[in-house]
């Protein structure tokens, strides 16, 4: 958990949780510029995010392994966090209702999702969820594998506008 911390990084860790509302990292409040890269990390329990940032931004998110097993669960989550770079991941998730990449919010712009492998093993699942006013933000060159009944490889809601899809 990092709070208003700028410039960290995060490298090469092996990162284990199996509690209810868990997270593998989180950044928050102005904690920009971080660098999560080459983890391992694993979530195995309902209601968990394996990379959690809110309220961060310019951040880099590369080349980290990432497994969730869990209802509900979600591999990358964002919450009013832009400018952010989240290349060559390889995310694979199983369970009900779980998610790859989710944005949310008006200040959750401007970034890049590029060359990342995501892979949905679940009903109503979305490998790539942009919500609630996520604008100019580029998604480009992933591979996904959506399994599942009602499962979205690419799904945008509510005024989601100027997003490039490649």
């Amino acid at each position: 958990y990092l709070n208003a911390f700028k410039k960290a990084l995060i490298l090469n860790n092996n990162i284990t949780t199996t509690g209810r509302l868990d997270y593998g990292i989180y950044l928050y409040s102005q904690s920009n510029s971080t660098n999560i890269t080459g983890n391992q990390i694993s979530t195995s329990a309902t209601l968990t995010d394996t990379i959690n940032v809110r309220d961060s931004s310019l951040n880099i998110i590369n080349g980290n392994n990432i497994t969730t097993s869990g209802n509900s669960a979600i591999g990358i989550y964002f919450r009013n966090s832009g400018s952010n770079n989240i290349t060559s991941n390889n995310l694979t998730t199983s369970g009900v209702s779980v998610y790859g990449i989710y944005m949310e919010g008006a200040l959750s712009s401007s970034s890049k999702i590029q060359s990342n492998y995501i892979e949905m093993n679940g009903g109503s699942s979305r490998a790539i969820y942009l919500y609630d006013g996520v604008k100019s933000t580029g998604i480009l060159g992933n591979t996904i594998v959506a399994k599942g009944s009602s499962s979205y490889s690419i799904y945008t809601y509510s005024n989601i506008n100027y997003t490039i899809i490649n």
